[in-house]
């Protein structure tokens, strides 16, 4: 058979052949479709500050994303809420100001490891405003209300704390106006020696700012 016969008889009829092949692709693809499951999570936002800048506001209003994971229905039984990660990373920025940044969304390493085909990812918001400021850190001394009344002929005179200093790290707009830390309540009720309560003073270092508070 010549060439020329071979391509006239590819092309007989190809309008025909033409619809038929684009129906098969379609049919191909819904059925590749129907096998994919869909599920939705809602992930605490994370924020990743590794530089010298901070957030200050923005994040109120974003404390979680809705982040959909599309996979085939047997493997998507093995993606937990527990596996993705949503965070922003501030910590390239190095000037003061309101940004625009992108949420990004990691797997866990044991689900990469799964090396699951497809799967899809996608997450609403993709992108969070805030603003961010130069990070500062600021000592302040700390203070612990003392309640109840000591025994009779006895009298609380005040609440000696170790360490009496804290230091606080975050935007200086939020640190000028802290001169000091409440760590508790001390009661002396019933007391009649000088005694030790822990508890008010295990504070070290406070990571502070408008979204979170870390104590160490």
């Amino acid at each position: 058979m010549s060439i020329n016969q071979l391509l006239a008889k590819i092309t007989k009829n190809w309008p025909v052949k033409a619809i038929c092949f684009v129906l098969a692709a379609m049919i191909y693809f819904f059925h590749q479709i129907s096998l994919l499951d869909v599920k939705t999570f809602s992930v605490p936002l994370e924020v990743r500050a590794e530089g010298n800048m901070i957030p200050v506001s923005g994040l109120e209003q974003v404390k979680y994303i809705r982040v959909k994971v599309r996979t085939k229905r047997d493997q998507i039984a093995s993606i937990m809420e527990k596996d993705l990660t949503a965070f922003i990373d501030v910590s390239s920025q190095t000037k003061e100001g309101i940004y625009d940044f992108p949420v990004y969304v990691d797997l866990d390493e044991k689900i990469v490891q799964l090396d699951l085909e497809p799967l899809e990812i996608y997450n609403q918001p993709d992108n969070v405003k805030i603003q961010i400021q130069k990070k500062t850190t600021k000592a302040v001394p700390l203070y612990a209300s003392v309640l109840g009344k000591p025994a009779h002929g006895y009298k609380a005179l005040s609440a000696e704390l170790e360490p009496s200093f804290v230091t606080l790290c975050g935007p200086a707009s939020m640190l000028d106006s802290i001169n000091k830390m409440p760590v508790g309540a001390v009661s002396v009720e019933g007391a009649e020696k000088h005694f030790k309560n822990c508890k008010s003073c295990k504070y070290k270092f406070i990571y502070f700012n408008s979204w979170r508070k870390k104590f160490y």
